[in-house]
């Protein structure tokens, strides 16, 4: 039964494999995911599919523009001195 000890190296080698594929397999699929974030972010930037951008616009609500004022009826609560 000297073959014993051959087997049990085999599954040692076999499992040795399985994890170095295994971790170099994450690594692929981490880089993959930091390509797509470069690329994400180049589209972007460079205006490509720029109905996917959305915009948001801020205002500050206490400002009155000259057109509010002439829109809004005057209340006798506008005039105090």
């Amino acid at each position: 039964m000297s073959s014993l000890p051959v087997t049990d190296c085999l599954y040692v080698y076999i499992c040795l494999i399985l994890i170095v594929l295994l971790f170099i397999g994450c690594i692929l699929g981490f880089k993959a995911y930091l390509i797509e974030c470069v690329w994400n972010c180049y589209r972007y930037v460079s205006g490509q599919g720029t109905s996917e951008i959305l915009l948001y616009v801020t205002t500050n609500d206490t400002t009155v523009s000259p057109l509010d004022c002439a829109i809004r009826p005057r209340h006798h609560n506008d005039f105090r001195v």
